[in-house]
């Protein structure tokens, strides 16, 4: 899964459709350096289609240029998204 830019990028889904995504936010935590992206699926958002967007949260690092997207594989990664999204309601 490559990110195309900061703000809009394309991924493939599991049906093999290209779904383009917009960044919302990038969280860093302190104690680690790791970066994770906040993102949403533009057709999804609010604004356009009248339901409630769909946030998806990935861990990102960079390759050859490239940020890479990666799961969230530890409680303590998806504390960190938590806590922002709960502070921001």
């Amino acid at each position: 899964k490559m990110m195309e830019s900061m703000n809009k990028f394309t991924l493939t889904n599991e049906e093999g459709i290209e779904v383009t995504y917009e960044a919302l936010k990038i969280l860093e935590n302190p104690e680690t350096k790791k970066k994770y992206v906040l993102y949403t699926e533009i057709d999804s958002i609010k604004e356009i289609t009248g339901k409630d967007a769909v946030i998806h949260a990935s861990r990102y690092r960079k390759e050859d240029g490239k940020i890479v997207l990666e799961e969230m594989e530890y409680e303590k990664e998806w504390t960190l998204v938590k806590n922002f999204l709960q502070g921001i309601n």
